[in-house]
C-alpha cells in the first residue's frame, strides 16, 4: 500500500457518517422496547392481591422502576456515543467523549512520523512502546 492509498483510506474513514435511516431504525426499536417495558409492568400491577401497594418494597414494580431507568439510561447513553462518533469534527457544542482529542493527536503523531521520514531521518516508531506522544 503506497502512501497516498493509506491517506485516501484514513481520510474516507474520518467522513464516514452514519446514514440517517440507522438513526430512524435505532430510535423506533428504543421507543419498541420502552413501551414494551411499560405495558407489561403496568400489566403484572393487576397479579398485586392489592393493586394499590403494587409499588411497595418488595413488590413487583418496585423491582421494575429501577429497571426502567436504568434501560431509559442505557438507551440514552447509546445515542450519545453513536452521536459523538458520528460527527467527531463539531466544534459548535460540548462533546462529551473525548474523540475529537484523541484522533487529533493520532493524526498529530501520524503528520510528525510523516513529516520526519520525508527529511530523511530514521523512523522513531517504537515496537515495544507504540503509544503515540500527546
Amino acid at each position: 500500500m503506497n502512501l497516498r492509498q493509506a491517506r485516501s483510506d484514513r481520510l474516507s474513514a474520518a467522513q464516514r457518517r452514519f446514514p440517517v435511516g440507522h438513526y430512524i431504525v435505532l430510535a423506533t426499536f428504543a421507543a419498541l422496547v420502552l413501551l414494551t417495558f411499560l405495558l407489561l409492568s403496568a400489566g403484572t400491577a393487576d397479579f398485586e392481591t392489592i393493586p394499590a401497594q403494587a409499588a411497595q418494597p418488595g413488590k413487583l414494580l418496585w423491582l421494575q422502576a429501577p429497571l426502567f431507568g436504568l434501560l431509559c439510561s442505557a438507551m440514552a447513553l447509546t445515542a450519545l456515543v453513536l452521536r459523538d462518533l458520528a460527527n467527531p469534527g463539531d466544534a459548535t457544542r460540548q462533546r462529551i467523549f473525548g474523540v475529537k482529542a484523541v484522533s487529533q493527536a493520532a493524526l498529530q503523531g501520524l503528520s510528525d512520523e510523516l513529516q520526519s521520514r520525508s527529511n530523511g531521518r530514521p523512523s522513531s516508531f517504537n515496537p515495544c512502546n507504540p503509544v503515540p506522544r500527546i
